[in-house]
C-alpha cells in the first residue's frame, strides 16, 4: 500500500494545477478525485473530467509502492494548509489515506478504488512540433477572448489551431470568433523542431483546454504540442497534457475579413479604453452598451447609442485617411479586443456601416481583431 514522504513545496502547485480540472459537478464521484501512484521514477499524479487529462511526476521518497484515488479539493485544501514542508502520506485499510508529520499533525481522508478511475491514454508523440512558449502562450491570449460561451454554437465554443507549410514557410495561426468579434494571429516559425508533423492540419481546441495549455506555457520556455487522431496534447519534462478536440468544422472566418481599406484611423489605445469605459457608466449595465463612432475633422467622437437612462459624448483625437463616417458598435466587444494589444498606437480600418471594422498594430505582429457593427441604425 502507498507509503511515501514528500515535500509540500513539491506537490502544492501541481494541487492547485488541477482544481481546475477536475470535474466538481460531476456525479461520478471519481472525477472528483485525483490519481496517486508511484513507480521506479517516483510519484505520479492524474486528473481528469473525461475531456481534458493531465499528469505529472512528482519528486518523493518512497517506502512502500501502491495507489489511491482522493478527493482533489479536500487533499490540496489540506496540502495548503499543512504548516510542515515533510509530509508523510500512508495508504491505511478500506481506501483511507493518512496525512501526517510524523509528530503532532495526523489527519485521515477516505479514497475511492483505482480500478474505477479513468487512466491517462499514451498519445503518438510523432506529429508533434517543439514551441517557443511565448509564442503559444500569446497567440491563446489574443484569441481565447473571442471564443463564443453559447453552447449551442458547438463550432464557435473553442479555438481553432491551423498549421501550414507553404513557401518553405512554417505558419500557425489560432483564431476564436462568437459570430459578433473575432481575433486572428498567425506566426511564421523560421526554425521548426518538428516530428514527422503534418504538412497541414487544422482542429479546434476547446476554451477550458486551451486554458490549460496556457498555464503550461507561463511557466515553461518551451513546450512540445502536436496532436493524435481527437486528442492534442502538450508536454513539457515533467507535466503532459492531453485534450479532447471538438468534433467539428470552424466557419470560414476568412470570408468576413475585408480585402480593401477605404477608412483607416489611427488612435491612442489607452485614450479610446478610458474614453468607451467612461460612456458605459450612464448606459444600462447589460452587454448591450451601444455606442456611435463619429469620425471628422481629425477626431474621433464616441456618443451613446442608448439614450434611456443618461447621455454621453466625448472626443479622441485621430489620425485617418477616407471619409468621414458613423458607425454603431458594441462597447464591450471593442474593449475586450483592444485590451489584449500591446500596441498603443491603434490602427482601424472602416469600409462602412455594415461592413465589420479591422484592428491591428505594430506592436501585435501577425494579430487581427475583428468586430461587426451595429446594422439596426437608421440610415
Amino acid at each position: 500500500m502507498l507509503n511515501i514522504e514528500i515535500k509540500k513545496n513539491d506537490i502544492i502547485e501541481k494541487l492547485a494545477n488541477v482544481q481546475s480540472i477536475v470535474d466538481k459537478k460531476s456525479l461520478a464521484t471519481i472525477l472528483n478525485n485525483i490519481l496517486l501512484y508511484t513507480d521506479n521514477d517516483g510519484l505520479y499524479l492524474e486528473a481528469t473530467d473525461l475531456e481534458i487529462h493531465y499528469k505529472t511526476k512528482i519528486k518523493c521518497i518512497i517506502k512502500e509502492h501502491g495507489e489511491i484515488t482522493i478527493n482533489a479539493r479536500k487533499f490540496y485544501e489540506l496540502i495548503r494548509e499543512f504548516p510542515r514542508e515533510d509530509i508523510f502520506l500512508q495508504e491505511k485499510e478500506n481506501l483511507w489515506i493518512r496525512i501526517t508529520d510524523g509528530n503532532d499533525l495526523d489527519f485521515k481522508l477516505g479514497g475511492l478504488p483505482t480500478d474505477d478511475y479513468p487512466r491517462f491514454k499514451e498519445l503518438e508523440k510523432n506529429n508533434s512540433i517543439r514551441i517557443d512558449s511565448n509564442i503559444l502562450g500569446e497567440m491563446i491570449e489574443k484569441t481565447i477572448i473571442s471564443v463564443s460561451l453559447d453552447e449551442t454554437k458547438y463550432n464557435l465554443i473553442g479555438l481553432l489551431f491551423e498549421y501550414e507549410k507553404k513557401d518553405e514557410k512554417n505558419i500557425i495561426r489560432m483564431v476564436g470568433s462568437d459570430g459578433h468579434k473575432l481575433s486572428f494571429v498567425e506566426k511564421y516559425l523560421d526554425e521548426l523542431d518538428k516530428n514527422n508533423f503534418y504538412e497541414n492540419i487544422s482542429f479546434i481546441i476547446p476554451k477550458k483546454g486551451a486554458q490549460e495549455i496556457k498555464k503550461i506555457t507561463d511557466k515553461n520556455n518551451q513546450v512540445i504540442f502536436g496532436v493524435d487522431g481527437k486528442f492534442c496534447f502538450v508536454n513539457t519534462d515533467d507535466e503532459i497534457l492531453s485534450i479532447r478536440l471538438v468534433d467539428a468544422k470552424f466557419p470560414n472566418f476568412k470570408s468576413i475579413i475585408p480585402e480593401n481599406r477605404e477608412t483607416i484611423v489611427k488612435f491612442d489605445k489607452n485614450s479610446m479604453i478610458n474614453s468607451l469605459k467612461r460612456v458605459s457608466i450612464v448606459m444600462m449595465d447589460s452587454n448591450l452598451k451601444s455606442i456611435l463612432l463619429n469620425l471628422k475633422n481629425n477626431n474621433i467622437e464616441i456618443e451613446t447609442l442608448e439614450k434611456e437612462f443618461g447621455e454621453a459624448r466625448e472626443k479622441i483625437e485621430a489620425d485617418y485617411i477616407g471619409n468621414d463616417i458613423t458607425i454603431g458598435l458594441n462597447t464591450k466587444l471593442l474593449v475586450s479586443l483592444l485590451s489584449v494589444m500591446k500596441s498603443q498606437k491603434i490602427e482601424m480600418t472602416i469600409n462602412g456601416k455594415k461592413s465589420p471594422i479591422l484592428l491591428s498594430g505594430n506592436d501585435d505582429k501577425g494579430f487581427l481583431g475583428l468586430v461587426m457593427p451595429l446594422t439596426n441604425l437608421e440610415g
